[in-house]
């Protein structure tokens, strides 16, 4: 898995005598990358399976908010071509950080760059662009004024990034849900009952403790909060949506963040694309990780779990800039930036965007979720703004948990799930094998996403509405994904953090891979737990999950809280 100069780990701690007391050897300090994790590297060469539990040790420290390997050069090499894949969508954005500190302290403040840097990156970049808008964390956005295939963007890209005044500099190629397509009882959900391919739930249910203190939130198209299923359980959100072009509800940033639709009309997300429908993404995935226990239709993993709706998710796909600025207001870490509404045009373009786009009077988040889950993916590595979102999330207190994506290829080359710090997961069906979609390792746990190639009772159950383009009447219905196995792992995550909310993000990710279900084996597609074609180290375990919270509090292994 790890080349032999790659034996890394990244993590945040500066204790080299803690560091050797936990590894049980030195750790030599590789380097710092610029989000501020350290990279160590061990003394000797370990397999896979004794470098899972090196990290899973340092995990533990209060100091670590995350551990885990670095990615190999082939793995970062696999990223970089799928996001300048000739195939993939047309890009019209470019984000990068600037050199200077005052200028990234400028970008943080929501302060547009000076109008010369953009002439001059125009010509560096040899094709107009404009100041679209700063990005939280330190970075900008300038829009090509025409789009582009990936790897023209990924030239020009690489011209700006190559100009001394700038670090970094990454096309914004947008993401897209992760469910391959589209009744309400509990017998229906395999997911939660079946003893070989299921979860354990009722079984953790009996086990005591109340989520209704946990809030999950839930990026993605926006959910119907009014759904039966999930009535009186939806805290208020934010739309994160900027582009009110695509935004499907008549405006740019705001905070509602019900789902309007995201279907889009003929051309509208490139020169040849289809009408598509709704997808109600976000109710779907919203009701697999906490649906009530009402009698209404299905039961959530965490049935009493709070959700707190973050919406990314448009027609023609998800933003990755409006992806980071979500990411750090779900954890509590930031406010959003309005807007321009309507997008200005003219002459003025330009001076008019750079004014629009200031932040307003910060809107922080009241309700700052415990876990992220991220039903989503994007082509490539891990963007820089995307990466130190994660980063500041991770240091909040939040564990983010992303679906691996439904290429039947290796995860290394899907961000958010390849970003550090992200629990990646992939996708098993009925069986316990894997499905036939799900991509593979690098990932760190399997869940129930379903395989509709089993017949429609193979697929995941939950909330929906029937509209193909406005909501018109709440359902359930069925789908299958990795989006559908993220949120079945943020509910068991929940369920934790409720008889042990003192875990830490480090803690919770170690209870959750150690007490995962080994797979099972005669599948019509085995999973293994180590090696290029990884599943992760076994299918989530809500019943063990939740026993080894419970052993954790009462100080029985680690003698930590």
């Amino acid at each position: 898995m790890l080349a032999s100069d790659e034996a890394a780990a990244r993590l945040w701690l500066d204790d080299a005598e803690a560091l050797r007391r936990l590894a049980g050897e030195p750790l030599r300090r590789s380097r710092t990358e610029r989000s501020g994790a350290r990279v160590f590297t061990p003394e000797r060469a370990r397999g896979e399976r004794e470098l899972r539990a090196l990290l899973a040790r340092l995990r533990e420290h209060p100091a670590v908010a995350w551990a885990e390997p670095v990615p190999t050069a082939a793995e970062r090499e696999f990223a970089h071509s799928l996001s300048i894949a000739l195939t993939g969508p047309p890009v019209d954005r470019i984000v990068f950080g600037p050199s200077e500190a005052e200028l990234r302290a400028q970008a943080a403040r929501g302060e547009p760059p000076p109008s010369e840097l953009v002439r001059d990156l125009g010509r560096v970049a040899r094709m107009p662009v404009y100041f679209e808008r700063s990005v939280t964390g330190g970075a900008y956005a300038l829009r090509l004024f025409h789009r582009v295939s990936p790897a023209t963007a990924a030239g020009v890209a690489g011209r700006l990034a190559a100009d001394p005044r700038i670090a970094w500099a990454e096309p914004a190629v947008r993401g897209r849900f992760q469910t391959v397509v589209d009744d309400p009882l509990l017998p229906a959900q395999w997911a939660l009952l079946d003893p070989l391919a299921g979860i354990a739930a009722p079984e953790a249910w009996r086990l005591g403790g109340d989520a209704a203190q946990v809030t999950i939130a839930v990026l993605d198209s926006g959910v119907l909060g009014d759904h039966p299923d999930l009535a009186g359980r939806v805290l208020p959100g934010q739309d994160f949506v900027w582009d009110a072009t695509r935004a499907g509800d008549l405006d740019g940033r705001d905070r509602d963040a019900t789902d309007p639709g995201d279907h889009a009309v003929k051309y509208q997300c490139d020169d040849t694309s289809l009408p598509t429908a709704s997808s109600w993404h976000g109710t779907h995935v919203a009701g697999i990780a906490a649906a009530a226990a009402n009698g209404a239709g299905i039961v959530g993993v965490a049935p009493s779990a709070r959700i707190l709706p973050v919406r990314i998710g448009a027609a023609c796909g998800i933003d990755p800039i409006d992806l980071a600025e979500a990411i750090r207001w779900a954890a509590g870490v930031g406010a959003p930036a309005a807007a321009p509404n309507p997008p200005p045009a003219g002459e003025q373009r330009t001076q008019q965007i750079a004014t629009a786009s200031r932040p307003p009077a910060a809107v922080p988040n009241p309700h700052p979720a415990r876990v992220l889950n991220l039903s989503l993916s994007f082509p490539g590595p891990c963007p820089p703004w995307v990466e130190d979102a994660v980063a500041a999330a991770v240091r909040a207190g939040a564990l983010l948990i992303a679906a691996a994506g439904n290429d039947g290829r290796s995860a290394a080359g899907t961000f958010p799930a390849n970003c550090p710090g992200v629990l990646a997961v992939a996708a098993s069906d009925a069986t316990g094998g894997r499905a036939p979609y799900s991509n593979i390792g690098p990932v760190e746990i399997a869940a129930p996403g379903g395989s509709l190639a089993l017949g429609p009772a193979g697929g995941i159950v939950s909330a929906m509405d029937t509209g193909r383009e406005r909501a018109v009447r709440r359902d359930w219905g069925v789908k299958e994904g990795t989006s559908m196995a993220a949120p079945h792992v943020a509910g068991v995550a929940a369920l934790v953090l409720a008889v042990a909310p003192d875990l830490r993000p480090g803690q919770l990710w170690n209870v959750l891979v150690e007490s995962a279900r080994a797979f099972p084996r005669g599948t019509a597609a085995d999973c293994t737990d180590t090696g290029p074609a990884s599943c992760g180290a076994g299918i989530v375990n809500a019943e063990a999950a939740v026993r080894a919270a419970l052993t954790r509090r009462t100080g029985a292994t680690t003698g930590e809280s």
